[in-house]
């Protein structure tokens, strides 16, 4: 399935989905979907999801059978805008759709909860493209890559992009890429965003992790990639004009309006509190017939095993209406004020970071109970533990910055990060302009540390 390069050390991945036509649903079985009729076949779907698990991992992506089955449930259309014919549903609609299948599968969970937002990414290129991508009725997936970052060269009709982009989750299942890039020469703005075929990137065969196996979080290599003009954004994804941008064509969908922090926080959130939450399920039933070798005593009736039951069942339940509390005050801040609240930013990234927390915390006392067994590869629950603490460690829910930031700001103190945030600016625009691409973001990082 992958492939030596036989001139370095590197391994190249060829095991990859592309969605085909058949895989999209009919416009009228578009229009006779709601997020409910979307959340209740996913959850008819979850003994096949979780049946196929240990494949899944053992093969280190999903298979085309599981992924068809979700794509054919209607969850791709759940975040497309109105305008191209999708659903425009609500975050916690995504959430709830999300969930049954984390539960089945934290690994799928991962994938989907990222590319049912792929419309969001998209929705800072010109209208033009956008309607090409989904007037038709499609819905396709997006990989968006960020660092570090790649070099774009202006050439007639549109650039030449090359570069190495790490963390390329959905990279195996993905449509488009969606590469950040310093424009090298030309107009516009120095960071920009450039739209290609995923195919015309190399999928780099770096994803070798303790949890979250099957979600081909690789790396990726672009080179010398032509993307026309017309699939160059005008700034970078996240810069206040890619926002202004998106606001003008979408400006009736809160969830392309909010901070991509916290949306990546949700992304990456909602996953791990689905596998803490079938975690707890899986070491229920585990109880309900363990017997240790030594003792003979069946555990569900042993005293400790019910209270860390009960006391992990508690955390995820308490976890899973903190993460809903943030979603509404997320999105009535958005809807309010229109702009990112930097209190509330720090608040909610800080709940979201304690919602990973108590998951870790609910799944490592279940496996007080569990016996050695569940550490065998092929455990359900020791599966599910060991994504929910690689999930839960992802940067965006890095528990000491977001706590910190979000006391700092409780005592009236500027968070460390945002000190200095002009000066910061300032030195990113020197850099940008006597530094090669890929350097770029070492020297920013040393020159603000």
């Amino acid at each position: 399935m992958n492939r030596v390069n036989e001139s370095s050390a590197d391994v190249y991945v060829e095991d990859v989905f592309r969605t085909e036509a058949r895989d999209y649903l009919t416009r009228e079985e578009v229009r006779a979907l709601t997020p409910e009729i979307i959340t209740e076949r996913l959850y008819a779907l979850k003994p096949f999801i979780a049946a196929q698990a240990g494949e899944t991992e053992r093969r280190r992506r999903p298979s085309d059978e599981v992924w068809r089955a979700i794509l054919k449930t209607g969850y791709m259309y759940l975040a497309v805008p109105k305008r191209f014919g999708g659903l425009q549903a609500s975050m916690m609609d995504i959430m709830d759709a999300t969930l049954p299948i984390a539960q089945a599968d934290p690994s799928v969970g991962w994938l989907a909860s990222f590319v049912v937002m792929s419309p969001r990414p998209a929705a800072g290129f010109p209208i033009a493209l956008q309607q090409q991508l989904y007037g038709s009725g499609q819905s396709p997936v997006f990989t968006t890559v960020v660092s570090p970052v790649g070099s774009a060269k202006k050439v007639e009709g549109g650039y030449r992009v090359s570069g190495r982009w790490a963390w390329a989750t959905t990279i195996q299942f993905a449509d488009y890429i969606s590469m950040v890039c310093r424009v090298e020469n030309g107009e516009g703005a120095p960071l920009r965003n450039f739209l290609a075929p995923a195919s015309s990137v190399r999928i780099m065969d770096t994803w070798n992790a303790f949890g979250m196996v099957a979600t081909g979080t690789h790396h990726v290599v672009a080179e010398d990639v032509f993307v026309p003009d017309t699939h160059a954004s005008t700034a970078n994804y996240g810069d206040p004009v890619w926002y202004q941008d998106v606001r003008s064509h979408h400006s009736d969908y809160d969830l392309f309006l909010g901070p991509p922090a916290a949306a990546l926080a949700l992304n990456v959130t909602i996953p791990v509190l689905g596998a803490a939450q079938g975690g707890v399920e899986l070491a229920r039933e585990r109880l309900l017939g363990y017997v240790r070798r030594i003792g003979g005593l069946p555990e569900r009736e042993k005293m400790s095993a019910q209270i860390r039951l009960a006391h992990a069942s508690s955390r995820v339940m308490a976890a899973d209406q903190l993460m809903r509390h943030a979603i509404r005050e997320i999105f009535t801040m958005i809807r309010d004020t229109d702009a990112e609240s930097e209190d509330l930013f720090h608040q909610t990234r800080a709940w979201l970071a304690e919602t990973c927390v108590l998951c870790r915390e609910a799944m490592n006392d279940l496996t007080l109970s569990a016996g050695t067994s569940i550490f065998y590869q092929d455990s359900p629950l020791g599966r599910a533990f060991r994504d929910v603490l690689t999930g839960g460690s992802h940067i965006v829910c890095d528990y000491d910055v977001c706590m910190q930031a979000w006391g700092q700001k409780m005592l009236g103190i500027q968070p460390e990060h945002r000190k200095g945030y002009g000066e910061r600016e300032k030195i990113r625009d020197e850099i940008l302009a006597t530094t090669k691409a890929h350097d770029y973001a070492v020297r920013l990082g040393q020159a603000t540390a």
